[in-house]
């Protein structure tokens, strides 16, 4: 193709991954990544992203690390010296020069005009009868906060994420729960 469009080009943050891999294997000149979120982790997935844009640009995953993130990173910490800091600034700033004419920043702003105006509706959904089952389980015997048990206590401690995800699929809809279970018995399958 003459040229490749890859939105929601975050995606691309793992050379590794499947997905970076097939991408990678369409021959373009020309190759374009949309994204609201360049810098989610860590500046070796932003290399990854705009390695596929211009390769090599950047040079090699190890030349980087040597020449941006760990200087970068030195200076970033509480207990930097003042020389890491001004090395940070330095490297930040070349590199802000080097990705000038393949990388564009636009914010929010860009658009505004074009936009209308943005409505945020909040609309409270009860849960069905099977969902509190599930939700009452689960928080009997899978959190601390369970009413049943040891006195108030499931078995596990706070895994505030881990138990957020699993309620959610709850929430949204109790299927959601068995595609993930279905979904680990075939990974350890």
């Amino acid at each position: 193709p003459d040229f490749v469009v890859c939105d929601e080009g975050h995606i691309l943050k793992n050379e590794a991954s499947a997905v970076s891999k097939a991408i990678n294997l369409i021959r373009s000149k020309r190759r374009i990544i949309l994204t609201g979120t360049p810098l989610q982790n860590n500046l070796t997935e932003y290399h990854c992203m705009v390695n596929f844009v211009k390769e090599n640009l950047l040079g090699s995953v190890t030349e980087f690390r040597n020449r941006f993130i760990n200087p970068i990173q030195n200076g970033q910490c509480a207990d930097s010296t003042t020389t890491n800091v001004q090395v940070m600034k330095k490297r930040a700033h070349i590199l802000y020069e080097m990705l000038a004419g393949c990388v564009q920043r636009k914010d929010c702003t860009t658009l505004a005009e074009f936009l209308p105006p943005k409505h945020e509706y909040v609309l409270a959904v009860r849960m069905t009868s099977i969902q509190c089952k599930l939700y009452q389980y689960y928080l009997d015997h899978f959190t601390g906060t369970g009413s049943t048990r040891e006195g108030g206590r499931g078995k596990g401690g706070t895994k505030l994420f881990q138990d957020f995800q699993i309620l959610s699929r709850i929430w949204t809809h109790p299927w959601c729960l068995q595609l993930d279970y279905i979904s680990k018995e075939n990974k350890v399958n």
